[in-house]
């Protein structure tokens, strides 16, 4: 093996976020290096903690919604979240509210491969351990992954895969993705027969006017899951028989080129299972006005498909021309960024982590959270990495940091299959309206997400925009009137309206009265686990191979143990 490099031990001086734009990834990065030990983030037992009142411009110390850690190191992902080998049946979708929702139409052999994809990382990582290729620091994320796989019987299950019946080992593999993404895994039963009859009753003797018209037409056949973009001759054909249809047999061509491969019509049903995480995010450092209401905008709308990264500072060719592009800048946590859109010169508007650390030192933060130790060392986490849900970038989508390391997970291990996906981004004034459970009643997307905060130009964040509780967010995030407190706790919104796509447009959609917000937990905090590298510098370009390299290993992959070390 090769020897240990002691510039492993380095880390940056001085607070390289307030020299760059922390928004495009082209920024300027500040790699003064000075020796002092790199030690890992603590994601301590704070959950649970009792709202309590607190002063003004000072967050409430109420579960656990960010990461601590000493100083930036490079981390891989910890966290359950089932990976497709296909791009084709993700959607990725930014609605009001400041959250992406992330939904997965999983196959069958996707569902079949899951608990092999958890045993194929857990393995992976442990040889790295066992041959010293990588330490692990500071907090012990891993650890609880094991614990959890463990406690599960994920490498039993996985074991008996060949010995097991097929439907019972799927049946047996979806109850463990279930247990272990609680809110997320959802099983979609419709009936086509009735879905060709809701549709004939909605738009019996329909006229669409344009393309915008009829793409609604077609995509409504199955209620807030369809998203074609452009009409094309099949689907031209199909509306134009079910408009003419005078029985729900007549509308069923229509149902079957919609719905495609994506959502097979079978003997008369659809039968599938869907994975549905919902991420709190941060948008542009603005705002815009939406019926008297000011609310988080959101510049950059419409369908973005991701995109290579082709220009960089700093960067070799080596590490250019990928989707799953990793930023010198320490300041995204070498965690790997999605981009979206080039914005000019090496700037790039991308999916990325929260870009930017709080120091715990700062007058918002409770005492509660300033003085956590890191599990291992026992060190000061002088570090918070949190994501504002509200006004903070320059044109990119933050997401929290092991999140966004789950949403890389999530897509293929081969990245360039993922290029070209397309992720759609509702005009500020639009929801995200789906039927999560597919039970015929759509709800607006949220979270139970509630912290935002302000920077001042590219620097730390210098205050917190709103109380970081569900009562005093909510109105500051979707606007006062907008939404209303039912007796059960629930929130129903009396009226929305959702956004449609035509083209790569965002346009105005269908208006719904008293629908119910759905919220699940927020399940970002403990999702990462901070390492060092020992044959080399992480920051190399050996160090970023591997990186990246490690972030692809699972399920019908087979990694380059080269870029591995481990050969």
């Amino acid at each position: 093996m090769a020897v240990r490099m002691v510039s492993q031990m380095l880390f940056y001086s001085g607070k390289p976020e307030r020299k760059r734009r922390l928004g495009r990834h082209g920024v300027k990065s500040l790699a003064l290096l000075r020796q002092a030990a790199v030690t890992l983030a603590l994601v301590t037992a704070l959950l649970g903690l009792a709202a309590q009142a607190w002063a003004d411009g000072v967050w409430q110390p109420i579960g656990k919604p960010g990461i601590w850690f000493v100083w930036y190191a490079p981390s891989f992902y910890t966290g359950y979240a089932p990976r497709t080998q296909r791009a084709d049946n993700v959607h990725v979708h930014l609605g009001r509210g400041n959250q992406v929702r992330i939904t997965v139409v999983m196959d069958d052999e996707l569902i079949d491969n899951y608990p092999q994809d958890l045993i194929t990382r857990e393995d992976m990582i442990a040889e790295l351990v066992q041959k010293d290729i990588i330490q692990l620091y500071m907090n012990k994320s891993w650890e609880r992954f094991q614990k959890k796989l463990a406690d599960n019987g994920a490498r039993e299950l996985a074991s008996s895969k060949q010995s097991m019946d097929p439907a019972e080992y799927r049946r047996k593999s979806l109850e463990l993705m279930s247990a272990l993404n609680p809110d997320q895994v959802w099983h979609i039963e419709l009936n086509a027969a009735g879905l060709c009859s809701g549709w004939l009753e909605r738009h019996k003797g329909a006229q669409p006017a344009d393309m915008g018209d009829k793409l609604a037409l077609v995509n409504d056949i199955i209620p807030t899951r369809l998203w074609h973009t452009e009409m094309t001759p099949e689907l031209e054909q199909a509306l134009s028989s079910a408009l003419s249809a005078q029985n729900a047999d007549g509308v069923m061509p229509l149902l079957t080129a919609a719905a495609g491969k994506l959502y097979p019509v079978q003997d008369g049903r659809i039968d599938v299972w869907e994975y549905t995480t919902i991420y709190p995010a941060g948008t542009h450092d603005s705002y815009t006005t939406v019926d008297g209401n000011r609310i988080p905008n959101y510049p950059v709308t419409g369908v973005w498909p991701l995109v290579p990264r082709d220009y960089g500072k700093n960067q070799s060719k080596s590490q250019l021309g990928m989707v799953d592009y990793l930023s010198k800048n320490p300041g995204y946590g070498f965690i790997t960024m999605l981009p979206y859109q080039h914005a000019g010169s090496y700037y790039y508007n991308a999916f990325h982590n929260d870009g930017v650390r709080v120091p715990v030192g700062k007058s918002f933060i409770p005492p509660e959270w300033k003085n956590v130790k890191t599990e291992r060392e026992g060190k000061q986490a002088g570090q918070f990495w949190v994501c504002s849900r509200g006004p903070v970038s320059h044109g990119c989508t933050r997401l929290p940091s092991d999140l966004m390391g789950e949403f890389r997970n999530i897509l293929p291990s081969v990245a360039s299959k993922a290029e070209g996906l397309p992720t759609f981004r509702n005009n500020p004034a639009y929801f995200d309206v789906y039927d999560i459970d597919g039970d015929g009643t759509p709800e607006v997307m949220g979270i139970k997400y509630y912290m935002a905060y302000r920077c001042a130009g590219d620097r730390d964040p210098v205050e917190i925009r709103v109380e970081n509780t569900r009562e005093a967010y909510y109105p500051w995030l979707y606007g006062k009137g907008v939404f209303e407190w039912n007796q059960d706790g629930s929130i129903s919104f009396p009226k929305v309206r959702d956004g449609h796509f035509v083209g790569r447009k965002a346009v105005a959609g269908k208006t719904y009265e008293n629908l119910k917000l759905f919220e699940p937990d927020y399940h970002g905090g403990d999702k990462l686990q901070f390492y060092l590298l020992k044959p080399d510098n992480f920051e190399s370009a050996a160090g970023f191979e591997f990186n990246r390299e490690l972030r692809n290993v699972g399920w019908g992959y087979n990694p380059d143990r080269k870029k591995l070390f481990l050969q």
